[in-house]
């Protein structure tokens, strides 16, 4: 934990610090540290509030092993990995691990009995005891084994593994895993090849981290961390791939320290030392409490303490003769002298709570004297304490002045509270001060050395649960401190140290004997205890009130016990040694499953394995040099962030920046940038089509695409550069934008730009790739975003030289180094398209390579079902109809809905939740299996989900009668709803049975994805796993050497950003895919099916917008792997993918083959469907150039290396395989004729056309005449989910190649029409009279004649469909202007708009169309009204249009 709340106060006074990362805007790191313990907890419970949550040992080490993979894969070191795991602490450590393990037992013991009061059923298996994680445990025993064949196994399959050391230190290893890694980072400091320009990155949750960070002195260090969401708990996510992080960069902590102490670089002059103000910093932070000594009274963060603690300092160091240490070894005199003059705030806090306390006294008196039961005082002493004792029975001095009597009142408080928090008499106080005073010294020096030079005594512990006051710590200069190195605790005594009894079941059985009643030491494990806030707010933050151990008792208890261990005990009871793994390719070793049943066997195992002592890294204190950074290297040269490129100011002001959930309530550090009024405009328009640097101080690459002033815009068009004059409402679009960009830069930031004259319209970096040129050289081109971003134009640089890894990478690019020797690489070109081939060569220009070539399955049973969609799909109103619920109720019971129901203890009422969570419309997320959003907007739901709710309503039918009357109340009670079913009704035993129901559903717990995604059902997992055991019996794979172009190769290594391997691919259902990412999760190479295409959850109240990188493949891979999930009858084979490691054989095969006029129109309108939501929201507020256009000059920004923003060299208009876009330049909807819509276009119009489901009869030709129904045929029902009954004799109207059948069953039955032979117009006969109502297929060819149905005529109404031309169909009358747009006809004028309306009775007709052709007997006149069959009726009126083909329409 460290230091409390200081990550989130730092964060937010210096709001640079945190910058959250993209795969392709981290630095390049050399050094890779992980704090073990701040992944093992997240991955192991989760969810600590929910008292039913269940894991096994396996899926924690999977979950563990996916988060240090995903970890490496973020970093990508390039020399060390280190874990590091906590291993025996010191006994100043183990107080407040004691205290956290006996707080997390009472915490999950009183779960467990809120639970049951609550009427809850847990599950038979125990939870998983969090305090396990603790060193000599059977469980971290397990982890240690299974981190060494991860290790093992990442390093002989991996080749990002093989190019880097590994340190595993693990929990057998003394020390916390934080300073593990700092005596390590020492140690190599000390190594004669050590180069101070080594670059660090540390994985860990403790804050002290920070202040570890910058004891080490190094300038290129940053912290890696998630991204912390302060306010309501938030449930932990363990897995890295869904995780934001953060990265916390230590060469900006170190600027804004130098700014913040600035004052006394004038005081101090040549003395002025940056790194020993940071020695001096990290030192007053402890003041405000660590996890080794508590916080001094009234010192807390969150009361803004520590600018306390800077003002002093920089009040008294100016009368200093040196600073407060030197390098861990503490300057006696000058502490006194800084504690001293600290010391009076202690009197002035007092001062202040004491005005405060008379004046709330005084109202007290007055609540008391109105006659309140529990007067204010009464209050007030609950939450004060002592302080509300002032004066009680002291003596003071009154005749005095009020300073002097304040003081008197001060020495009264002290002694109340030492009296109070220490159980002490009167007269014991004196003596006492000297002894806490000199511990507490004691404890800042030993936590001093601790950072800076290792453990200084592994006994040594502050023996008190409260620290004292400043004013009492006398003598500090006079002080000699002596600390004993002694020896660390076994791991059993550090069990039996800091085990509750409600952990002492991890324990070996004979040492559970000791927590018995009559236990020689049983006052060390108190069942019950108290705590106490001590000022504090939050109860986790609260004093746990229990003894210290006694090390010479605990001994002495022990050591019979410890006797009557078995070997395995023993083993776990002693010290262990650090594991060195290292890449050795002549090893062929076996190295066995750490997991039989889960993982296999290595072999060959390509790891060398080295054991080394604890204490191989640990260099005496005597033998420490202190290397400090060279500071004439730019950090940003490294790659690191920093505020030195522009001339600024800073300020302390209290601007409310908002880093987290809400603003900041302290002072913030504002930097006010330079506005560079005077820069002339033309020197930004000269950067149209230049590569800058923007996002200030961080640093990312950009395009410039435009510069925008109040009165003009110079935009970047077609490698032109075009000015135009704004209008009006473009200058207030102007300053709209540079409002709110200025606001942003402010609140998130901290940056104070000022006045803003010119903004410029850039293009973020979103990823580099190599080139290849005729002759043999390689360039890089570099990729940018779609969306703009607009910056004011002051934060701008553009004349920066590039970092130096960027450097060296480009100046030594050649063909042999982006395709060495062995390298792995993909083929990205047909024949062999995504075939893994290794590079044996380069000459000439071309790359030898050896291709293995193996045909894919084709999937065709599993393709077929996946597109039959044999689940019906159906709107809302057809649900609620059959089920005979309200829309409203629907709703909610499809998503999350709860009811408040008594607590079975009586104390008041609890949320159940009695809804399916198959849906959340605001946080944009969905169970596709059951739910789905159509093009419109609204919901549809699956015919499962139609069942499910179907037997929720027959088996709860009261339930839903009365949650019909409760819908609008804003907290439904169960009591209320429990009123209709009768006094002696059992309210909870009911919805008990509720949610034991729920719970026994497939929807129960069923995995939610963003709305718009596509997954595949469970179900074809059966079908898909039979093709591939059928292609796995027949499958040939053959090997190939050939000598081929390097622009068909695809070297992963090489990879950088999140740039496709091809970006032209486009991936659909079952489509066959191979992982091309080294250092993942799913092995190199590993082959699989997707089985689902994710969009990214939106929320759209907070205002988020779905991106085009928002996109996930879940991949059903075809070999299980570690950390693979299950999926359907198979497991540990899914996994979720992004588009950048995925390679598509189907894409390969797809461009070899013609594509069919069906799946074209498919994968357009996946496509379609996909990006609609993504289409260039982000331009709403760009510029666009008015009709007033002047060309400038031509674009050079493909000249001189610079490239253009396309891989294909083409504008950035709309490059291909890119989502369709919206606005200018997108496609406009056609109108197809008739004859040439597919199958599936003729489902959409119809769905379009008549507002019903699609139901898929079968295959179509439309050559041949459908077979005739047999006797009594069946057909679906558009407005039933489910039809219970059909007509006893169903009709069937056939037509030529028609096979899809809609059938009405309002009519009664009668004898069925068989239709005759086509007229040679295509005009089939009328039905004879009293035939059954039928509607017969809209396109088939020529003009067809039907039956309409409309809700309030008992009879259908004839009526003509629209149809292609035939010969004799007249043309338009020569003053028809209609025009056809989108397949539908436009009204000539308001009257004719007028005469459209064509309703009945508030109906609309359900036969909108009417042709008319002078060929046709019985086809109504233009301007006629339509024939109608039911004379007397209303006749609707209608409009008439003649299409484009000369057909003359009714509408």
């Amino acid at each position: 934990m460290g230091v409390p709340k200081f990550y989130r106060w730092i964060s937010e006074r210096y709001p640079c610090l945190s910058q959250v990362i993209k795969e392709y805007q981290i630095p390049e790191f050399d050094n890779m540290y992980l704090d073990m313990n701040g992944i093992i907890h997240p991955c192991s419970h989760p969810n600590d509030e929910d008292a039913h949550f269940r894991i096994t040992e396996q899926e924690i080490f999977q979950n563990i092993f996916n988060y240090i993979e995903c970890i490496f894969r973020l970093i990508k070191p390039k020399k060390l990995f280190f874990m590091a795991v906590d291993g025996v602490a010191p006994r100043a450590k183990m107080n407040q691990q004691r205290a956290r393990r006996f707080r997390s037992a009472m915490d999950a013991e009183q779960q467990k009995k809120d639970a049951i009061a609550k009427g809850e059923t847990l599950p038979a298996e125990d939870k998983f005891d969090s305090n396990c994680i603790t060193p000599g445990t059977e469980f971290m025993c397990k982890l240690h084994e299974q981190l060494k064949y991860f290790i093992n196994k990442k390093m002989s399959s991996d080749p990002a593994w093989q190019k880097v050391k590994v340190v595993l230190s693990g929990h057998d290893v003394p020390g916390e895993g934080e300073h593990k890694i700092m005596e390590y980072i020492r140690y190599t400091k000390q190594q004669s090849d050590y180069d101070p320009n080594t670059r660090h990155c540390l994985y860990g949750l403790d804050a002290d981290l920070i202040l570890l960070g910058l004891v080490t002195h190094e300038i290129h260090f940053s912290l890696l961390r998630e991204e912390v969401k302060f306010g309501k708990a938030q449930k932990r996510i363990t897995s890295a791939d869904e995780q934001c992080f953060h990265l916390l960069h230590l060469s900006l902590f170190r600027e804004y320290i130098d700014k913040e102490f600035d004052c006394l670089k004038e005081a101090l002059g040549e003395d002025y030392n940056l790194e020993r103000i940071i020695d001096d910093f990290v030192l007053l932070t402890f003041l405000v409490g660590n996890d080794f000594i508590p916080h001094l009274p009234d010192f807390h963060i969150h009361a803004g303490s520590l600018p306390t603690l800077w003002q002093t300092y920089k009040e008294v160091r100016p009368n200093l003769d040196d600073y407060l240490h030197l390098n861990g070894d503490m300057n006696m005199k000058n502490l006194g002298t800084y504690l001293e003059v600290l010391s009076r705030f202690d009197l002035e806090r007092f001062e202040c709570q004491y005005e405060d306390l008379k004046w709330m006294a005084g109202k007290a008196e007055e609540r008391k004297s109105k006659g309140d039961k529990q007067s204010e005082t009464d209050r007030l002493k609950e939450k004060f304490g002592a302080m509300m004792m002032l004066g009680s029975d002291e003596e003071t001095d009154d005749s005095g002045e009020e300073e002097d009597m304040l003081k008197n009142e001060f020495k009264v408080q002290k002694k109340r509270y030492y009296m109070d928090k220490f159980k002490l008499e009167k007269e014991q106080v004196p003596n006492f001060l000297k002894e806490i005073g000199f511990k507490y010294i004691e404890g800042l020096v030993w936590i001093l050395r601790y950072y800076y030079q290792g453990v200084p005594s592994w006994s040594w512990f502050y023996p008190y649960h409260y620290s004292p006051y400043l004013s009492d710590l006398a003598g500090v200069a006079d002080m000699d401190i002596q600390l004993d190195l002694s020896e660390p605790f076994c791991p059993f005594q550090q069990l039996m140290a800091v085990f509750p009894f409600g952990s002492s079941k991890l324990l070996p059985t004979v040492l559970q004997e000791l927590y018995r009643e009559d236990s020689p030491i049983a006052d060390f494990y108190p069942r019950t205890f108290k705590t106490d806030l001590n000022g504090k707010k939050q109860e986790w933050e609260a004093v746990v009130l229990i003894s210290f151990i006694d090390e010479v008792r605990l001994v002495e208890a022990m050591a019979q016990p410890l006797s009557r261990m078995t070997d395995d005990e023993k083993a776990r009871n002693t010290h262990g040694s650090c594991v060195i793994g290292t890449f050795d390719a002549s090893n062929t070793n076996l190295y066995p499953s750490s997991l039989p049943n889960a993982f296999p066997d290595l072999k060959p195992c390509l790891t060398k394995m080295e054991f080394l002592d604890k204490s191989c890294f640990l260099v005496p204190p005597d033998q420490l040099t202190w290397i400090f950074p060279d500071k004439s290297v730019d950090p940003f040269r490294m790659g690191f962030p920093t505020t030195a490129h522009l001339k600024h100011e800073i300020e302390f002001t209290q601007a409310g920046c908002k880093i987290f959930s809400f603003g900041s309530k302290d002072k913030n550090c504002i930097l006010n940038i330079d506005p560079q009024t005077d820069t002339p405009l033309e020197k930004y328009t000269e950067l149209l089509g230049e590569e800058v640097y923007v996002q200030y101080p961080h640093l990312v690459e950009a395009f410039v695409v435009g510069v925008h002033t109040e009165e003009y815009d110079y935009v970047l068009e077609e490698k032109c550069v075009i000015k135009s004059k704004a209008i009006q409402n473009k200058k207030d679009c102007f300053k709209h934008l540079k409002s709110r960009e200025c606001i942003a830069l402010k609140s998130r930031w901290g940056i104070e730009v000022g006045d803003v004259n010119v903004m410029l319209s850039v293009k973020k970096i979103r990823g580099k790739v190599p080139t290849f040129q005729s002759d043999g050289g390689v360039t890089i081109i570099k990729h940018w975003c779609e969306e703009k971003s607009h910056v004011p134009a002051q934060l701008v640089l553009s004349d920066l030289p590039s970092p130096v890894p960027v450097q060296e990478k480009c100046e030594n690019l050649s063909l042999s180094g982006v395709f060495p020797q062995d390298a792995k690489v993909f083929v990205v070109s047909n024949p062999g398209y995504g075939s893994l081939g290794t590079v044996e060569g380069v000459a000439d220009g071309r790359v030898k390579v050896k291709i293995i070539l193996s045909d894919e399955p084709m999937l065709e049973s599993l393709l077929k079902a996946v597109e039959n969609h044999d689940e019906d799909w159906f709107y809302p109103r057809q649900m609620c109809s059959e089920l005979h619920i309200s829309p409203l109720l629907l709703s909610k019971i499809t998503s999350a809905f709860k009811i408040n129901i008594a607590n079975k203890n009586g104390s008041g009422t609890s949320p159940i939740n009695i809804g399916l969570n198959i849906k959340y419309a605001n946080k944009g997320l969905m169970a596709a299996d059951y739910a789905r959003k159509t093009d419109a907007g609204g919901w549809q739901y699956s015919e499962a989900l139609y069942k499910i709710l179907q037997e929720y309503v027959k088996k709860f039918p009261e339930l839903f009668k009365e949650l019909e009357n409760h819908l609008k109340k804003e907290v439904i009670n169960a009591s209320e709803i429990a009123q209709k079913f009768g006094p002696e009704f059992n309210v909870r035993g009911y919805f008990d049975e509720v949610k034991e129901w729920l719970k026994s559903l497939s929807t129960h717990n069923s995995k939610l994805v963003g709305v718009g995604s596509e997954i595949m059902s469970t179900k074809h997992v059966p079908q898909l796993l039979k093709d591939l055991a059928e292609y796995r019996k027949t499958a040939a794979i053959h090997e190939l050497v050939v000598k081929v172009k390097p622009r068909v190769l695809f070297n992963p290594n090489f990879q950088n950003g999140v740039l496709p391997p091809d970006a032209k691919a486009d991936f659909q259902l079952c489509d066959r895919v191979v992982n091309v990412c080294s250092s993942h999760c799913v092995p190199f190479g590993y082959k699989g099916t997707i089985v689902g295409i994710k969009n990214a959850s939106v929320n759209k109240q907070a205002g988020e917008v779905l991106t085009a990188d928002a996109l996930k493949y879940e991949v059903l891979f075809d070999e299980p792997f570690i950390g693979g999930l299950p999926y359907g009858d198979s497991s540990s084979h899914l996994y979720t993918m992004l588009p950048f490691t995925l390679m598509n054989f189907s894409y390969g095969t797809r461009l070899t083959q013609p594509q069919t006029e069906k799946s074209a129109n498919k994968t357009k309108r996946k496509e379609d469907n996909r990006s609609e939501n993504r289409s260039h929201r982000h331009q709403q507020g760009s510029f666009k150039p008015t009709e007033k256009k002047e060309i400038l000059r031509k674009s050079d920004h493909d000249k001189g290396g610079r490239k253009p923003p396309t891989r294909d060299g083409a504008p950035r208009k709309q490059q291909q395989g890119a989502p369709p876009q919206r606005g200018k330049g997108a496609p406009r909807k056609k109108h197809v004729s008739v004859e040439d819509m597919s199958e599936d276009d003729h489902l959409n119009y119809r769905e379009g056309e008549w507002g019903m489901p699609r139901v898929r009869m079968g295959p179509s030709s439309y050559n041949t005449h459908p077979p005739p129904p047999p006797a009594g045929a069946f057909y679906p029902q558009p407005y039933s989910p489910v039809s219970p009954t059909y007509p006893a004799s169903p009709a069937y109207y056939g037509a030529p190649g028609m096979q899809q059948q809609y059938a009405y069953p309002s009519y009664p039955p009668s004898p069925a029409f068989v239709p005759g032979p086509p007229s040679p117009y295509g005009f089939m006969p009328y039905p004879p009279a009293g035939a059954p109502y039928t509607q017969p297929p809209m396109f088939a060819p020529g003009f067809q004649y039907g039956m309409g149905y409309h809700p309030h005529q008992p009879t259908p109404v004839p009526f003509y469909h629209p149809q292609p031309t035939y010969p004799g169909v007249p043309e338009p009358p020569p003053d028809s202007d209609s025009k056809w747009e989108g397949g539908h006809t436009k009204p000539r004028n308001k009257h004719e708009r007028k005469k459209a309306d064509a309703e009945y009775d508030g109906q609309f007709y359900h036969g909108d169309f009417y042709q008319s052709s002078e060929t046709s007997p019985t086809s109504p006149k233009p301007g006629g009204d339509p024939y109608l069959a039911q004379p007397g009726k209303p006749k609707p009126k209608l409009k008439y249009s003649v299409s484009p083909g000369g057909t003359h329409y009714y509408h």
